[in-house]
Parts: structure tokens; C-alpha cells; sequence
């Protein structure tokens, strides 16, 4: 199964932006679930972090967050799953000190 899905965030004095998400998930056995997952997002300045940053007020950039994501989940009886989780984030235009 395929998925994809996002997420629209309209902030007032910014541009709107689509955070998009897209999901892969397979079923090699029926006792186990692969799940491949990769997002991207962003987090906006706060204003004190606008403030500290930027004492001029110019516009601090929002971080951009990619996210990629790898589940297996093996059945191992009725009432036991294992589950494996492997995760890896990159931020780029992070907000803090140079």
C-alpha cells in the first residue's frame, strides 16, 4: 500500500507551505508489517527567538525539518509483537547562534 498525505500551514505574514508525507507499507508475511515513511516540515521562529536573533526585526527563516522513517513489526505469537524502528532527521536553516 501506498499512502501520501501533508499537511498546509497558512501563518500569517508568511507564504502558506505544504508539508508533504508519503508512506510505504508492505506485508512480506501476514505476520509481518515493513513500513517506510519519509515527511518534510518546518518550524517557524518564536518571537522571542525573532527577537534575540534578528534585534532588527527582519524576518528569521523558518527550520526545515526532512524525516525519514523505517518499521518493521513481526508477530511472534497471539499476544507478542516485536517492533524495530529506525529513524533518521535532517534540519536545515536551523535558528540559533553563527
Amino acid at each position: 500500500d501506498v499512502f501520501f498525505g501533508g499537511r498546509l500551514d497558512d501563518v500569517s505574514g508568511l507564504d502558506p507551505v505544504f508539508g508533504p508525507r508519503l508512506g510505504i507499507v508492505i506485508r512480506p508475511t501476514t505476520d509481518t508489517t515493513v513500513r517506510l515513511l519519509a515527511s518534510q516540515g518546518f518550524r517557524n521562529p518564536s518571537i522571542g527567538e525573532e527577537l534575540v536573533f534578528d534585534p532588527d526585526q527582519a524576518e528569521v527563516d523558518p527550520e526545515l525539518i526532512e524525516s525519514f522513517e523505517a518499521i518493521i513489526d513481526q508477530k511472534l505469537s497471539d499476544r507478542a509483537k516485536v517492533r524495530l524502528g529506525l529513524f533518521h532527521t535532517h534540519l536545515s536553516d536551523t535558528i540559533g547562534f553563527n
